[in-house]
């Protein structure tokens, strides 16, 4: 190869290549970053739904109850209702391990859905 074409055919691979890693690259990485902060932000408000509810199954676990006039022991504190998640929940944009490991969210996954 002669040295009047290397240096244009070096030029349109560059550029070549340059528009790949614009059009291919850099979106799946600005997708993979947006999808890490849907998952936190998921994982955040899952966590906290789930922490009211260990508190209130905790209170039913301390519960000694009180003796009723038989003798039998009645619980003072009934059993909490299942955790109703928030409507803003997006478990499409989170990775398909992370959410669909989670049972509960596949359940209200495929309400959305239906």
């Amino acid at each position: 190869m002669s040295d009047d074409i290397r240096g244009p055919v070096i030029s349109a691979i560059s550029g070549f290549v340059g528009v790949l890693v614009g059009t291919a690259l850099i979106p799946w990485i600005r997708g993979h970053f947006l999808r890490k902060r849907a998952a936190r932000y998921l994982a955040i408000r899952v966590v906290c739904t789930l922490d009211k509810y260990l508190e209130d199954c905790t209170d039913v676990a301390e519960d000694w109850g009180e003796e009723n006039r038989e003798g039998y022991s009645e619980a003072r504190v009934s059993a909490p209702p299942t955790p109703s998640y928030p409507a803003d929940l997006d478990c499409t944009a989170s990775t398909t391990r992370s959410c669909m490991s989670f049972f509960p969210c596949r359940r209200w996954l495929r309400r959305q859905r239906a």
